[in-house]
């Protein structure tokens, strides 16, 4: 094999090579991504989850003190 042929041999693995790491270093941005979006997206479902189980608390507290009530005023015509 000539040095010219080693020369360009070398340079195509070094073309390669590169190409591979480019790729590689798309890869890991588009996971980092999603893995950014997944997280804002679970924060966000975990705060709206959030406002529903508040929510749905203080209806049910609301009715028990409701409830509460009036079994105490049934309690004193008894």
């Amino acid at each position: 094999m000539s040095d010219k042929s080693k020369k360009e041999s070398n340079d195509n693995m070094v073309s390669l090579a590169e190409k591979m790491a480019e790729n590689a270093q798309g890869l890991v941005a588009d996971f980092f991504e999603s893995i950014l979006r997944f997280m804002k997206d679970a924060a966000r479902w975990y705060e709206d989850a959030s406002k529903r189980i508040r929510e749905y608390l203080r209806r049910f507290f609301f009715a028990l003190l409701r409830f509460m009530s009036a079994l105490a005023k049934q309690s004193l015509f008894s």
